[in-house]
């Protein structure tokens, strides 16, 4: 029973492989439903990339421990970027969106990163 079970372990995550997973909610603290975070490489590559569930949950695999950008975005909502580190074991990262600014725009890469170093917006 035992060698069955190391078996489904091999197969549902590669070797070295981690993962970050959390709730994405408001500043009061509902969820966000369909919010889309994105896990990026510190060379730019998208490794991964998912929708919130109704409650806001997320899980993301990172394929293994290192530095990651991750960026999330959700329509009524300031796009939200950091910077994480990840260890061999999964990372909970729970995160608060604010409300998006009245006036409409398209979020730029450029609006991003520079969100990630605004004091405004803690990590």
């Amino acid at each position: 029973m035992g060698v069955d079970h190391r078996l489904d372990d091999r197969h549902s995550q590669p070797s070295g492989a981690t993962v970050v997973h959390g709730f994405v909610r408001t500043e009061e603290g509902e969820p966000v439903a369909d919010a889309v975070l994105t896990l990026v490489s510190p060379a730019g590559k998208q490794l991964d990339r998912v929708a919130t569930l109704a409650d806001g949950a997320y899980i993301l695999s990172a394929p293994s421990a290192g530095s990651y950008l991750l960026a999330v975005t959700s329509g009524a909502y300031e796009p939200w970027t950091r910077h994480i580190a990840v260890g061999g074991d999964p990372l909970v990262h729970d995160l608060a969106l604010s409300p998006s600014s009245s006036e409409p725009s398209e979020p730029s890469e450029a609006t991003q990163v520079s969100e990630a170093a605004s004091p405004s917006h803690p990590a």
